[in-house]
């Protein structure tokens, strides 16, 4: 074996082990200052791809620990909860959508791609049962600080039918657009304070 041959499968062996082993399980907390008014001091917490499987309780335990770390004033989630396709394998979404109901502050949610593979509607029910609320194509208007903030879910564009104008429907600045996958992101309307995505 020449010397290239062996550097070159170092380096895939190393992006082999740190894709599917080291960066699944690492948890990590980046912080954003968002430069608009609209939503000066306001905290909020954004989460997507957990990829959570049955048994891992402890790794949900150390999110909801670092989530509330950061002392927020809302949670928003963006999608693909399961780890694969099977719901029965994935972890337990009422205990899951509970344990970010506890934290106390609003909490809403899209699902993704794996999570309706698995079974939307069941983590769908699950989320809205145990404190969640689950935005697809729909909006929630709630009060922060004593101003009001539209939330707006769009569904996702792997095994859904994004409705964008159904999604911004009755509702005004200051915005936050959650959905799974970003590139819904050119079609969403120009008037919107902030748009997260997951599908990492």
């Amino acid at each position: 074996m020449t010397k290239k041959t062996m550097v070159l499968l170092a380096i895939l062996v190393y992006v082999f082990i740190r894709s599917f082993f080291v960066e699944p399980n690492s948890l990590e907390v980046t912080k954003y200052r968002i430069s608009n008014s609209q939503l000066a001091g306001i905290r909020l917490v954004f989460l997507s791809d957990l990829h959570l499987k049955k048994g891992q309780i402890g790794k949900l335990n150390k999110i909801i620990k670092l989530v509330k770390k950061q002392n927020p004033d809302l949670i928003l989630l963006g999608g693909d909860f399961s780890k694969n396709k099977n719901y029965k394998s994935a972890i337990n979404m009422n205990t899951l959508a509970l344990k970010f109901h506890n934290i106390n502050v609003p909490v809403f949610a899209v699902l993704g791609n794996y999570d309706w593979w698995a079974n939307g509607e069941k983590i769908q029910n699950a989320f809205e049962n145990n404190g969640v609320s689950v935005l697809e194509n729909s909006n929630r208007r709630i009060i922060i600080k004593g101003r009001f903030l539209d939330i707006i879910g769009i569904a996702d564009l792997t095994t859904r039918e994004p409705d964008i104008y159904q999604a911004f429907r009755r509702t005004r600045t200051p915005r936050i657009v959650i959905t799974h996958n970003p590139d819904v992101y050119f079609d969403i309307l120009d008037e919107t304070s902030l748009i997260l995505a997951g599908h990492t």
